[in-house]
């Protein structure tokens, strides 16, 4: 397994998950007074910076959807455990979601599956 991912308690499925498809960025957050003088320099302060991690899944079942949402929708803010950029395990930090994405759905063998399935999770 190359990194970990764990939702608010919720250890969602690695097995269709590529390599792509799993990016951590590093937002910076600055001050108000933050912009371009007259001469076109930038000025401002980073007040923060904050973690966005983005995973998106070729294919869950629909158990596997539902389970997802239920950890993403439990409550406002959750505690997410991830690996970062540097491969180090980061378990510190409280996040939120944009809403879930789905391409499609289909059925094979009369069970129903989502694929395309993407989430964000934002630091708090």
């Amino acid at each position: 397994m190359p990194f970990k991912l764990v939702i608010n308690g919720y250890e969602p499925p690695y097995k269709t998950i590529s390599t792509g498809d799993y990016a951590v960025k590093k937002n910076k957050i600055w001050s108000k007074n933050t912009g371009r003088s007259a001469s076109g320099r930038m000025l401002g302060d980073i007040i923060a910076v904050k973690y966005t991690v983005a995973v998106k899944w070729e294919e869950l079942s629909q158990a596997e959807v539902w389970e997802l949402e239920k950890a993403l929708s439990a409550k406002p803010f959750f505690p997410v455990t991830f690996t970062d950029e540097k491969g180090a395990e980061v378990s510190d930090k409280t996040f939120y979601s944009a809403d879930m994405q789905y391409s499609s759905k289909y059925y094979r063998n009369g069970k129903a599956f989502y694929s395309g399935v993407s989430i964000e999770l934002i630091e708090q």
